[in-house]
């Protein structure tokens, strides 16, 4: 039977060819040829089908056997490829050889043909069988590759010296460790030295049986210094001749499942000692409501050992009789969804103890899902103690709902359990909308400001008293006094709060408003001092300006005087504002034309305020008269204009109006109704007005404007007391004052005085009456202050008066006691070192007790001239005009008589 063969011929002669097909079907070849001439149709050739061998003369007239044989090879084939050709040399055969020819034939010599074919097909096919095999057992080694690269464990092989020889990659993953660090050691040396005698000791006899292993434990030093534990599992290998040559195996890094079965076992017993000391029952149930857990505390508290209640249903024993169907029911649809209403909820419940008594407990139920199933497990609490303890203090509540303060009673979850009618009564809140709600909910409802100190006895279970603030549910501020009280058990444990607070929002406030009157009084004081200084000051000056006109000639003499005059006058007039601020003297109120206080305050302002501000008045003639004193009205409007100037920084303008009017109810009503807390009513009012087109007052800052010491100014620049006095001194008029404001729109403020029927006088104080002159009487004159006592005395001497002065009141004392019956009148000043003047009038009087004493003082508070009134005959208020001064003198010593 002739062997098929596909042959490629690359032959230009067709004769030759023929010739080439013919000797092969002679060898036994039953041929399928096809012939080529070039390149191109070579190439085509190849790629259209496969070949089994390719004949191919040497030359050709567009094509040869060496380009030929580079295309066979080209292609990745493995064809064998005989070159037959008449006219090649035996050196050209070699090198096509050595270029990859399989042999080469003459043409002359075909004979041999078949057998080179069959001889290169034999080749060539056991070529493919070699391929195949190197083929396959590269597979085989990248699936091992791939196998040992992704395996989780690492792979070893140790040779018959217990020396590693090979180890896979992932030895670096488990013991930090390059394949290459590895080879060459033994396993031991990863080990520390009491692990390596261990595991030494175990293997010893597995090595001389040459017996597999496995999953021996071992403990192995990472590189990084830590411990690894190693599962290690080998087999013994064996050469072809059966000699034993080593081992290989497995490793396995166990040490992250032997932390957690550490963990575990640290659990479990966490759990069993948790379990076993709880004062607390523990319980758990499954699916079916059988009981599969019970601890020692759940048999202390309800009487069944453990021995009595596995396996049992909890519902046919635990639960009183009228709760049984609905507890069926309801762990019935727990077993299917693990859901129930009393699922992650703590409730208050009652079971039935083995013997019977029914008692309150506490019960925390959770889920969890074992075995796909689900199990409930309680956490059971016996509250009868404490149920025992809510009673008593229910019973003692009903006698603290009588009590004003407000009493609150909380757990030691510090859930309130008690909300007294007086914390009722006090917060708004009531007890129905309190009890069970966290204690933290009295401080977020009435935005109490607990500081941490209440915190920190909260959270020690300690005693705590103090102040808290706060609100009402109206949102009005409180002020509570507070004492938290640990309640106790029998035993001393803490079972819960008790605190009573007390309203002190008024005393506060009284407190507050007696601090200010404390701080006012100091100001006073220092007012008070600060005025007798300065009427010390301002007396000489007065009295010296009226010695000095007489004397002086020019008229620009007497101009300067006049200005001296006034400026001395509206300098007492100053002090009597600081006197009327310090101790509300001001002098009896009398009939006032405002009309001129309006004009000299018109003229301070232009004086003195910035030229940015552009002053507008309107004052009419005819205003209506008030009852009241000058001085303090006076104050009223510097006060207001004051503040008018500090509203305006950068400039603006500022009106000062003037006018009558007459509210009948019905306007007082509606001026009532837009200013309520102003005390408006019906009649006839002068009416001031103070407008400034500065800053305004925002909104929140209105409400306090009247508020002693309230400022929105620098400390160095506003003590707060402006408006505050303006209102007092409006009220004690019996008048109002309302203000209308915007922030960026000014403020127009409105002092309403009522106004008098009597036509007064036309100003502020009535004219001094024109004193006479003395005829030589003797006069005692004593005062500590030099420039006083000279004027005063030089006034005197003018006057026709006979001085003896007197530097304090002992000097006095021993002047009169030489001879008293010599002077007809003693003045003296009341504040003096050494002896002041209410001493100094004791004694002279003790001589002398019809003699007439004249005192005087810079000081003027209502405890001055009570004292003066006790011991002389007439009191002055420095610093005082000359007229005044005389005429009280004249008066001493010839009293007018009526």
């Amino acid at each position: 039977m002739s062997t098929p063969l596909r042959v490629l011929l690359v032959e230009d002669n067709a004769d030759d060819a023929r010739l080439v097909v013919d000797t092969l079907t002679e060898g036994g070849f039953a041929v399928a040829s096809v012939r080529v001439e070039t390149e191109v149709g070579m190439r085509d050739a190849l790629a259209r089908q496969p070949w089994d061998v390719v004949l191919c003369d040497y030359r050709l007239p567009h094509f040869d056997a060496r380009t030929a044989l580079e295309v066979s090879q080209s292609g990745g084939l493995d064809l064998p490829f005989i070159i037959v050709s008449g006219t090649v040399g035996e050196e050209i055969a070699v090198e096509a050889m050595r270029a990859g020819a399989h042999d080469y034939v003459m043409k002359d010599r075909l004979a041999r043909l078949p057998a080179a074919v069959a001889r290169e097909l034999r080749e060539a096919a056991q070529r493919r069988r070699r391929r195949s095999v190197e083929e396959a057992l590269r597979q085989s080694e990248e699936r091992f590759r791939g196998l040992v690269e992704t395996s989780t464990d690492w792979i070893w092989e140790l040779n018959e010296h217990g020396i590693y020889v090979y180890v896979s990659p992932r030895v670096r993953e488990a013991l930090g460790f390059l394949p290459a660090e590895v080879v060459g050691k033994t396993p031991f040396d990863f080990m520390p030295p009491e692990e390596a005698q261990r595991v030494g000791a175990l293997f010893g006899p597995i090595l001389a049986e040459r017996q597999p292993f496995h999953l021996l434990e071992n403990v192995n030093r990472h590189k990084n210094g830590g411990l690894v534990v190693l599962e290690t599992s080998g087999v013994p290998i064996f050469d072809p001749a059966g000699t034993w040559r080593g081992y290989r195996g497995i490793d396995r890094d166990i040490t992250g499942r032997k932390q957690a079965e550490a963990a575990l076992r640290e659990s479990e017993e966490k759990f069993r000692l948790t379990t076993t000391t709880a004062r607390d029952g523990i319980i758990m149930l499954d699916s079916e409501g059988r009981v599969v857990f019970w601890n020692d505390s759940a048999t202390a508290i309800l009487g069944y050992s453990r021995h009595e209640v596995m396996g049992r249903q909890l519902h046919d024993w635990l639960v009183p009789e009228r709760y049984r169907t609905a507890s069926r029911s309801g762990y019935a649809a727990f077993r299917h969804t693990g859901q129930g209403a009393a699922v992650g909820r703590t409730l208050e419940l009652s079971a039935l103890r083995k013997d019977g008594v029914e008692i309150p407990v506490e019960l925390s139920i959770s889920a969890t899902r074992l075995k796909d199933q689900w199990h409930a497990f309680g956490i059971m609490r016996d509250i009868t103690a404490r149920k025992e303890t809510e009673r008593r203090l229910r019973e003692q509540a009903e006698v603290l709902d009588k009590a004003n303060e407000a009493i609150v009673v909380s757990d030691l979850a510090d859930r309130i359990t008690f909300w007294s009618r007086g914390a009722e009564r006090l917060s708004g809140w009531t007890s129905a909308e309190m009890l069970g709600r966290p204690v933290a909910d009295i401080f977020a409802l009435g935005e109490v400001g607990a500081d941490a100190a209440v915190h920190a006895a909260f959270a020690t279970f300690a005693d705590w008293r103090g102040e808290i603030h706060g609100r009402n549910r109206a949102g009005a501020s409180l002020v509570f006094s507070t004492s938290i009280t640990v309640l106790r058990g029998e035993s001393g444990q803490p079972i819960g709060r008790l605190s009573i607070s007390t309203d002190i929002t008024e005393a506060k406030k009284l407190h507050e408003q007696f601090l200010r009157a404390q701080r006012l009084e100091s100001l006073g004081m220092l007012a008070a001092g600060i005025a007798h200084d300065l009427n010390n000051v301002l007396a000489p000056i007065r009295m010296a300006v009226p010695l000095l006109r007489a004397i002086a000639a020019a008229p620009g003499d007497h101009r300067l005087l006049d200005t001296l005059e006034k400026s001395s006058s509206r300098g007492a007039d100053l002090v009597q504002q600081i006197l009327g601020f310090a101790h509300g003297i001001g002098g009896e109120p009398r009939i006032v034309q405002v009309k001129h206080l309006l004009r000299d305050v018109v003229q301070v302002m232009a004086e003195t305020f910035p030229k940015s501000i552009s002053l507008e008045n309107r004052i009419p003639s005819d205003l209506w008269p008030v009852l009241g004193n000058p001085t303090q009205i006076h104050q009223v409007l510097l006060n207001l204009c004051v503040n008018a100037r500090d509203a305006m920084p950068n400039g603006g303008r500022l009106r000062l109006l003037a006018e009558n009017d007459t509210l009948d109810a019905s306007r007082a009503a509606e001026l009532a109704a837009a200013h309520p807390e102003a005390g408006v009513r019906a009649g006839d009012w002068l009416v001031l007005h103070v407008e400034d087109s500065g800053t305004g007052i925002p909104a929140d800052v209105l409400p306090r404007i009247w508020e002693p010491f309230f400022t929105t100014k620098e400390p160095e620049k506003g003590t707060g007391l402006g408006l505050s006095t303006v209102r007092g001194i409006v009220e004690s008029h019996r008048g109002f004052v309302t203000v209308e404001t915007a922030p960026g729109q000014g403020a127009a403020f409105r002092v309403y005085l009522p106004a008098t029927e009597s036509s007064g006088s036309s100003r502020s104080t009535a004219p001094d009456l024109v004193a006479g002159r003395g005829h030589g009487e003797p006069i005692l004159l004593v005062d500590d202050e030099e420039p006083i006592r000279e004027t005063a005395a030089a006034l005197l001497k003018r006057a026709g008066y006979h001085v003896t002065i007197a530097a304090d009141g002992a000097e006095a004392a021993l002047i009169f006691s030489a001879s008293p019956a010599e002077f007809a009148l003693v003045i003296t000043d009341l504040d003096m070192p050494r002896l002041d003047g209410a001493s100094l009038a004791r004694v002279i009087r003790s001589m002398r007790p019809e003699i007439k004493i004249l005192a005087m003082s810079g000081l003027v508070s209502r405890r001055v001239t009570d004292q003066a009134a006790d011991f002389s005959d007439a009191f002055l208020a420095k610093p005082f005009s000359n007229d005044v001064f005389l005429r009280a003198i004249q008066q001493l010593l010839a009293p007018v008589v009526a």
